[in-house]
């Protein structure tokens, strides 16, 4: 039998205080279900039975895991900062999957993913997947979380330790994520970014949500929005997506990419992005607004052309947006030959209605549109 604590209490965690006005009463640790905790002994058993067992959890301690917890349900860990609220991720299998799929009322208070204040430390190099998914594995309609992710940092043991995606959120409707840190090195699509927000379900998934404050250095992606994969047809995440204040250090700092993402608006303020390939790609988003970013060409890329931004839309939609008060500084990147600002491409029957004002330092190319990325289109309305 579990003993329950009414009213929780730890004060002075890195400045944080837990009570019971965080969380609520009936909390349960780690602890109470056998756990130990030292960051050798195995926990992944007793850590998954807490996880499960639908209470709030206060996460104390250093908790070593050998394979993946799937907790399903509702889910609330609160933990007191990086150095007192540590799960170690102990095999190439080891991570954390919050399945909400199918429980509880469709978009309700029983869908909701609440996850503060700890670290996922990978120990072993090429850990598969991500170190936090959040999905939802029913149809359109039914179980969709939400989620606020506040301080969940994913930070390798050592250069050697990494994991293959950070934090993963998979057909969810409304989350924040704020003020992370993940760091990584490995690339390729979805599994291969800090953050990643997809679709798996047909049709797409309703999806607003906001990803601010963070620091992401990653290999491939540092944000990636999109399809599981491009050959997903119509399974993409629509809605409106905030980008803000974020710190990002990647080949492709935010890859946007879409089979139809009509009716979905992007809005990326205020970022530092340290790019190597591309610092914004952003394929068949109907309303993109990038506005006041710094973008710095960094010596990842192993190609001869970097690009600060790619707008395009290749399946004959209209695009509407603002790209405005930009800077893109290509100092760093100068081994590459070809050095764009901004290119924009439009498909056969898209009208292009973008109003720029971006600045841009020793670039080729500062500035291109071309009307043939799958045919002839329209061009009109920009200005630069």
């Amino acid at each position: 039998m579990v003993e329950e604590k009414e009213k929780p209490m730890a004060t002075g965690l890195l400045g944080n205080n837990v009570s019971g006005s965080v969380i609520t009463t009936g909390y349960v640790t780690p602890q109470m279900y056998g756990c130990v905790g030292d960051g050798a002994t195995d926990d992944t058993a007793n850590l998954s039975a807490c996880l499960n067992s639908g209470k709030p959890i206060l996460l104390m301690g250093d908790f070593n895991i050998t394979s993946r917890i799937v907790v399903t349900g509702a889910c609330s860990i609160i933990g007191g900062g990086s150095t007192v609220s540590r799960i170690r991720l102990g095999t190439t299998s080891a991570g954390l999957t919050i399945n909400i799929g199918g429980v509880g009322i469709p978009w309700g208070w029983d869908n909701f993913v609440n996850l503060r204040d700890f670290v996922l430390v990978p120990m072993v190099a090429n850990i598969s997947g991500s170190a936090v998914l959040v999905t939802a594995s029913a149809a359109i309609g039914s179980s969709m979380p939400t989620a606020f992710i506040q301080n969940v940092n994913v930070i390798p043991y050592n250069t050697t330790s990494y994991t293959q995606g950070g934090i993963a959120m998979q057909d969810c409707r409304n989350f924040t994520i704020d003020s992370c840190q993940l760091l990584g090195c490995y690339g390729n699509d979805q599994q291969g970014s800090g953050i990643s927000v997809y679709a798996s379900l047909p049709n797409g998934a309703p999806c607003n949500f906001k990803i601010t404050n963070n620091s992401v250095a990653w290999w491939f992606n540092g944000i990636y929005i999109g399809p599981y994969s491009a050959t997903s047809g119509t399974n993409d995440p629509e809605g409106s997506y905030i980008i803000h204040n974020d710190l990002l250090a990647c080949l492709y700092a935010v890859n946007a990419q879409s089979n139809d993402l009509s009716g979905t608006a992007l809005f990326v303020e205020q970022c530092n992005i340290s790019f190597g390939a591309c610092g914004i790609y952003c394929i068949n988003v109907s309303i993109p607004m990038i506005k006041d970013n710094y973008l710095l060409a960094n010596q990842w890329n192993t190609s001869s052309s970097s690009y600060g931004m790619i707008i395009a839309s290749t399946r004959g939609e209209s695009l509407y947006g603002v790209i405005t008060g930009n800077f893109i500084n290509f100092v760093n990147g100068r081994n590459s030959t070809s050095r764009v600002g901004i290119y924009e491409g439009c498909a056969s029957g898209a009208t292009w209605n973008i109003i720029h004002s971006n600045q841009t330092l020793y670039a080729t190319t500062p500035f291109t549109l071309t009307t043939s990325q799958t045919g002839v289109g329209s061009g009109g309305g920009f200005s630069h």
